[in-house]
């Protein structure tokens, strides 16, 4: 038996909405969703603006969303499923595209989490490549968008706006998937930081022999983004490594590795079994040795053995 009434489910979702567009719009965003569903298969839009004072002379643009809530005993980590008539992603298809919210909403405590999904003519029309059986009414769609303070969703609205400028409902039809285009340059839009493309899938596109962008058939899923960056790592006036690696994997967490697998995460470090060469990782150990004493690396055991004596051991073995 459900804790929560629809009505108040409705009330709920429409409060976390509104509230975490106020935290991560930058001042420049306002929603303006219905009552009751007034409409068939839009619940609202949120309206972007070009300054703060959200002035009808400032207005970007307004993005169609649907909202829907439902009460869980658990809120979802990563991922949702949620079915989604077909009529309706007919009607968002004809109509360019929406953003489609689920709000998880746990009861009784009214906890929420805001899942989100851009659902623009390039998604759409890979959801329907994808239904097999005739008469169907609704499919089952992942979300795995999750919005809360630390995205910027001014960002992810301008993204969706600047996608949807470049996906006409024709292209889209006649649209080819990667494996058919032949070798060509593939160009993403809108990534002004790399680690912002974990809030929004990216979307490929090739030029045709007019120079236009031309939207190809597939969507990319980043599940994890290196970057690598460039610095000298020099101890005791020997330098060991010039580089290090910058990640970011899907839920969000960032880390650092560098040397033949020396990973940093928050105030640990870590040193995995190796993927390098020899020297590399030779290396690689003289770099824990010579940095730390021996003292404070047997203050760690490893299987019973000091990393100390570990290290000393791996390294009297490559030499």
């Amino acid at each position: 038996m459900s804790y929560f009434d629809a009505k108040e489910i409705e009330i709920i979702s429409k409060e976390k909405i509104g509230s975490m567009i106020r935290k991560t719009g930058k001042h420049k965003m306002d929603q303006q969703i219905n009552e009751n569903d007034k409409e068939p298969s839009w619940d609202g839009y949120i309206m972007l603006y070009s300054d703060e004072k959200k002035n009808k002379k400032s207005i970007i643009c307004r993005i169609p969303i649907q909202l829907k809530g439902k009460e869980v005993k658990k809120l979802d980590n990563k991922f949702i499923s949620f079915p989604i008539e077909i009529c309706d992603l007919n009607n968002y298809f004809n109509d360019g595209g929406i953003i489609f919210f689920v709000v998880e909403v746990l009861a009784p405590s009214e906890e929420a989490r805001i899942f989100y999904k851009f659902l623009l003519p390039r998604d759409i029309q890979l959801i329907k490549d994808e239904i097999k059986k005739e008469g169907q009414k609704t499919v089952n769609v992942k979300i795995d968008c999750i919005l809360n303070e630390k995205v910027d969703f001014f960002k992810v609205c301008e993204k969706f706006k600047i996608e949807r400028d470049h996906q006409s409902i024709a292209q889209v039809k006649n649209a080819l998937p990667l494996e058919e285009i032949r070798p060509s340059k593939i160009e993403f839009l809108s990534v002004d930081d790399k680690f912002d493309i974990f809030n929004s899938p990216l979307y490929p596109y090739v030029r045709d022999e007019y120079n236009h962008l031309i939207p190809v058939r597939d969507v990319i899923e980043p599940t994890q983004i290196i970057i690598e960056r460039y610095s000298d790592f020099i101890v005791k006036g020997k330098k060991y490594f010039n580089s290090y690696k910058e990640h970011r994997d899907r839920e969000g967490e960032r880390y650092y590795s560098f040397g033949d697998r020396i990973v940093v995460k928050g105030e640990s470090i870590t040193l995995e079994p190796s993927m390098g060469t020899v020297i590399e990782r030779l290396n690689t150990i003289d770099f824990f040795v010579n940095t730390f004493s021996k003292e404070d690396l047997n203050k760690l055991e490893i299987n019973n053995k000091k990393a100390g004596d570990i290290l000393t051991e791996e390294k009297s073995i490559i030499n």
